[in-house]
């Protein structure tokens, strides 16, 4: 059987490409391009948390951001954003529910409409993710947020 399989490789310069196959992709290859996929997109995610230049809040979410955007290739929004939760919570060292507030109660967004910013965002309005992180940019980091938010979207 045939189908569409669209490939996006994340690079750890942040850069991507996308390749678009019209015919139907082994098992093997789906798992290596999955897996060179994940790895990338780790290395891109663990330089986001190692940068200190960032306030945590927004280090922290860029990071769940780039992971959800993954997960969604293989699961619904609500797991994917759950996933991101807790394998960005293992990279950090610190509970679930310290990552869950720093994008939840820390950016005065319910589970619903973080739900909702997040949609916009795979479907490629991302003007309300990047509006509202603004509005929670660290004391003392401001530059340095504001170029990360505006580098990670640029390469989104």
């Amino acid at each position: 059987m045939k189908q569409l399989v669209k490939i996006i490789k994340l690079y750890s310069d942040g850069s991507y490409k996308e390749e678009v196959f019209n015919s139907s992709i082994e098992s093997t290859q789906k798992n290596e391009i999955s897996e060179i996929l994940i790895n990338d997109v780790d290395i891109k995610i663990k330089e986001i948390l190692a940068n200190e230049d960032l306030s945590k809040r927004i280090a922290i979410n860029l990071a769940i951001l780039l992971k959800i955007k993954i997960n969604y290739l293989h699961m619904d929004l609500k797991r994917a954003i759950n996933s991101a939760i807790t394998q960005i919570s293992r990279l950090e060292g610190v509970s679930r529910s310290t990552v869950a507030d720093k994008i939840g109660r820390q950016l005065n967004l319910s589970s619903k409409q973080y739900r909702e910013i997040i949609k916009e965002m795979l479907n490629g309005n991302v003007s309300p993710i990047v509006n509202h992180l603004t509005k929670f940019l660290g004391r003392d980091t401001v530059e340095a947020d504001l170029r990360a938010i505006e580098k990670f979207f640029h390469e989104l």
